[in-house]
């Protein structure tokens, strides 16, 4: 803006040096009540030397008559200077008349041709009247004339070098795209250039003599009142308006005002560079739009949704539903709504995914805004660029605070029916039951006798009597094992978590089971690891389902009668060095085998291949086999029977 003030000096000096005024004059070809404005607007016809600043030199209209016209001056000035009466150096000053006609159809060597000409019929006509005279006035007049030539065809000649500048110059705002007006103090419009007449619609002699808001419909973003204060207080002003084109369309400019000041430092001229930005008024307003659009679906979504820096993990953008905790993004760190026993594990977490970029997931309890605390499951992946530098987090949290007490309340529901399932199972194996437990209580009996009988002799055996007792101890401790484990079966409680070595749950379960494989002519295959790995477990929970399985096995096996009956129960572990480290229990039987339209729900509750089964035993075995982090699934025998496999996770600290 600031290299733009002095070509308007130097159009406003050399219209003044040649129009003899330092005002544009306009005429209008029109009254106010004529018809449409497109058609007859008012006209800017400027003097002659302003048109010829306006048009390029080999476009001008070179008249025939004004070449003729200034010889004819010159002769006639030539004939009175030589012979009428009249002062001679008087009437040569007339040359600077014919100097100045010339330079409005000559340049450069040609008009200085004419100055050399006219200064030649000054000395000519010198010579012829005053060749003789040696007085001294007409020679100083002379002098004077010639000086007066000399400096008149020099102006003339730098006007003209000032014209062709100033006309260079304003050839360089036609180039430009953005809308150039240039109005005076009264706002009419003084100049404008082809960026305005493309944007606008009107050409520069439709414009021009034109107040700009007038023709325009100029709307402001304040009071023109206010924006005129600050362009004078500034001598520049930049903001946005809105326009009218000619075609009645509105259109967004970017303005950027420059005000000229004269030598004393009053305001003229402004200049105003208009760059029409309505499709990026109207982009911007689409993605306003978007962005509205996109933040109001994030605030519907049910649940927290969050973003955090990449740099330090911090919030930075949190959804409405935040507010239910009562907290935001201003309030600082999202640690202080977490649960304390929480905090300190979820930020060593939170902090190992900003080391590794490793997706973020968690578990904690957070504060809600009635100070209640709740679980919250939060996930987070980082958003990354084409290098695959991390440039931000975004998470979400989802409440599963009802999901929690319905799962707690599962698995309360699923402890009662394991407990109904091991009652079940206890009444099935009654005749197990109460031959394990008659079985040592007779032998207590028979050791009694006998150790009376001893006792009764003339010289009491005291050896005997001695192994008789201590066979009663050891077949009272095997009855009381055998009720604690029966105890310990019906016992209704939570979960208890301890190190178990397999085998050990193997050994328990046949005790309970051996009954039934006499009776059921099973024979027994044991195949035990016998460097188990521990496992972590409760041992009632894990003993229900060696018993579902093995008894399973056997009433399998009931109907066979073309081959043995044989159950085969199997320990094993996996290498350490492998993926999946954990203990294997394989139960496996020679029975009927399974109907594999039913493999896919054999796990299924309710789902049962017995005329009286309820269809729980293996939907609850599958439930705590999961529970203590294993698996449990069946291989279908190709020759008979089936194999259940339950994999168990080995305890970390046994692999070091």
């Amino acid at each position: 803006m600031a290299g733009a003030q002095p070509i308007l000096r130097a159009e406003n000096s050399t219209m003044s040096s040649q129009c003899g005024e330092s005002e544009i004059r306009t005429t209008f070809r029109s009254s106010r009540n004529s018809d449409p404005p497109h058609q007859d607007l008012p006209r800017w016809e400027p003097c002659e030397a302003c048109q010829m600043q306006r048009t390029p030199t080999m476009m001008r209209s070179h008249t025939p008559m004004y070449p003729i016209a200034a010889f004819a001056v010159a002769a006639a000035i030539f004939f009175i200077d030589t012979f009428s009466s009249l002062d001679s150096g008087a009437i040569a000053v007339a040359y600077v008349v014919v100097v100045l006609m010339s330079a409005n159809f000559f340049s450069g060597k040609r008009l200085l041709a004419v100055g050399v000409f006219c200064a030649i019929l000054t000395l000519g006509s010198f010579a012829v009247v005053h060749g003789d005279s040696s007085e001294s006035d007409p020679i100083v007049r002379c002098l004077i004339s010639l000086f007066a030539i000399a400096i008149t065809t020099f102006l003339a000649l730098k006007n003209q070098q000032a014209t062709r500048d100033l006309r260079d110059q304003a050839a360089l705002l036609e180039l430009t795209h953005d809308a150039i007006i240039v109005r005076d103090s009264d706002d009419v419009i003084t100049f404008w250039n082809a960026g305005a007449e493309e944007e606008y619609g009107w050409t520069s002699e439709q414009a021009v003599g034109r107040r700009v808001t007038e023709l325009l419909k100029t709307k402001f973003p304040d009071t023109p009142r206010h924006i005129a204060v600050q362009l004078h207080a500034a001598d520049r002003w930049e903001g946005e308006l809105t326009h009218t084109t000619r075609d009645g369309a509105e259109v967004v400019v970017a303005s950027r005002w420059s005000l000229q000041r004269d030598e004393r430092g009053r305001p003229g001229a402004t200049m105003e560079i208009n760059n029409d930005i309505t499709d990026r008024k109207q982009a911007d307003e689409k993605l306003r739009q978007a962005e509205q659009e996109l933040q109001r679906a994030i605030d519907t979504i049910p649940d927290m949704v969050w973003s955090a820096s990449a740099a330090d993990g911090s919030m930075v953008l949190v959804n409405a539903r935040w507010s239910d905790l009562g907290w935001t993004v201003a309030e600082g760190q999202w640690q202080s709504v977490v649960h304390p026993d929480d905090a300190q594990r979820l930020e060593a977490e939170w902090s190992r995914s900003l080391a590794t970029g490793e997706p973020f997931e968690a578990v904690c309890r957070v504060r809600s805004a009635g100070s209640e605390y709740r679980w919250l499951l939060s996930r987070a992946a980082p958003l990354r660029d084409e290098s695959g530098r991390i440039l931000r987090w975004y998470g979400v949290n989802t409440d599963i605070e009802d999901r929690r007490r319905a799962e707690d309340a599962l698995h309360k529901a699923q402890a009662e029916l394991a407990h109904v399932t091991r009652v079940t199972t206890l009444g099935e194996l009654t005749a197990s039951i109460a031959h394990e437990v008659n079985q040592p209580l007779a032998a207590v009996v028979t050791n009694g006798d006998a150790c009376l009988r001893w006792l009764q002799r003339d010289v009491p055996d005291l050896d005997e009597v001695r192994s008789s007792v201590e066979g009663m101890i050891s077949d009272a401790r095997r009855a009381s094992q055998v009720v604690a484990r029966l105890r310990a079966l019906v016992r209704k409680g939570d979960a208890r978590q301890a190190r178990l070595n397999i085998n050990e749950i193997v050994d328990d379960v046949l005790l309970l089971v051996e009954r039934e494989l006499v009776e059921q002519r099973v024979a027994l295959r044991l195949d035990l690891e016998p460097s188990a790995p521990p496992v972590l477990g409760d041992r009632v929970q894990l003993q229900q389902v060696i018993i579902n399985l093995v008894m399973n096995a056997i009433q399998a096996m009931s109907g066979v009668t073309d081959r043995s009956r044989v159950l085969s129960i199997r320990s094993s572990s996996r290498a350490p060095d492998r993926e999946d480290r954990s203990t294997i229990v394989e139960v496996r039987d020679t029975g009927v085998g399974i109907d594999p339209t039913s493999m896919a729900q054999l796990f299924t509750a309710f789902h049962t291949t017995k005329a009286d089964g309820m269809g729980m035993g293996l939907s609850i075995c599958r439930s705590i086999v999961e529970a203590h982090g294993g698996r449990i699934s069946v291989v279908p025998d190709l020759e008979r029977g089936a194999c259940f496999v339950v994999s168990l996770p080995i305890i970390e600290e046994s692999l070091s």
